[in-house]
């Protein structure tokens, strides 16, 4: 079975939400103006496997169940995670997600950001409806904080000072905060009383955290079914978690694993070569010890929180992990 079978076996508890949010978002995302629309169908393709709206919905299950706010809330997120793709695709200038062009090889730069932006402002359009503003003010947050991750990133992309702790600092600000917000609006909007909000806003956290050093390893020794994308077409222009691993034990070769990792030049960037020349395996067996670390986190997080199919799905997703 494929992973992403895998992974819909386990969410299948909120794939009637997931429809559902689907349909919402078709009307959503009909634009006034003709001409948006390949583009807006294009990044549509990006969905996946929709793990952080299907959080919001088994966040929502532990409690009071799916109401019509937390599909607005599920929408949120998933309009505010294309958006970060897009402009991801940008930052890194990927040509291919999900075996098509991107935006930005199709139209250079300019569109596409706009395009991001456009994501953003409808996600917010939506979230400023809802009777209760909670939504629109922890999904700005989580934008704003993954942003600061994001602008980190770029400014250290091949900085030889980097280091674990300063990576794990990154990513749960790039790409927990979303999974964090997710759980959090979802059980805040279907009635979780201060406590269970907040253990479910470090849950989100903790597997986004993981996800992230999972998709970082899995971009080097490559499952293309998981990362969207060629083994070793990406993931050695950063000093990702395994790659810092390699690093630490090079030895007098450590001046080769920054040549190429590129010291900041996708051009010189060679997972192949890192493959052939180095412990990949080792590198990736170490970093994944740490991603282990942060679903156990999550998994001790859990047992706080209400028993049912929705915690039991959760468990599932570290399993999975």
């Amino acid at each position: 079975m494929s992973s992403i079978a895998k992974l819909q076996n386990i969410l299948a508890l909120v794939r009637p939400d997931l429809l559902r949010m689907d349909q919402d978002l078709a009307t959503v995302l009909r634009p006034r103006e003709a001409e948006l629309q390949p583009l807006l169908d294009r990044v549509a393709r990006y969905r996946g496997n929709q793990l952080r709206p299907a959080l919001v919905f088994l966040a929502g299950k532990m409690f009071d169940g799916v109401t019509p706010e937390l599909v607005t809330c599920a929408m949120v997120v998933e309009l505010l995670h294309t958006a970060t793709l897009v402009h991801d695709d940008i930052l890194d200038d990927e040509a291919v997600r999900r075996q098509k062009p991107t935006p930005n090889r199709l139209h250079g730069n300019e569109v596409p950001v706009l395009l991001g932006d456009y994501n953003y402002a409808l996600a917010f359009h939506l979230a400023v409806q809802l009777h209760d503003p909670t939504c629109a003010r922890l999904l700005s947050e989580a934008v704003r904080v993954a942003c600061q991750g994001d602008i980190t990133r770029c400014l250290h992309r091949g900085d030889e000072a980097w280091d674990e702790e300063r990576y794990l600092e990154m990513i749960s600000q790039k790409t927990g905060s979303l999974y964090a917000a997710a759980c959090q609006v979802g059980a805040h909007y279907a009635g979780g009383d201060a406590r269970q909000v907040q253990a479910l806003w470090a849950f989100g956290r903790d597997i986004g955290v993981a996800f992230e050093i999972l998709h970082d390893c899995l971009e080097l020794t490559g499952d293309q079914d998981v990362v969207d994308r060629p083994p070793g077409t990406t993931g050695v222009r950063r000093l990702t978690l395994p790659v810092l691993q390699l690093l630490e034990h090079s030895g007098d070769q450590r001046g080769r694993v920054l040549q190429l990792v590129g010291s900041g030049d996708p051009s010189s960037a060679s997972a192949c070569s890192l493959r052939a020349e180095f412990d990949v395996d080792a590198a990736v067996t170490a970093a994944l010890t740490q991603a282990r670390r942060w679903t156990e986190r999550g998994r001790k997080t859990l047992q706080t929180l209400p028993e049912g199919p929705a915690r039991d799905a959760m468990i599932d997703l570290l399993d999975y992990v």
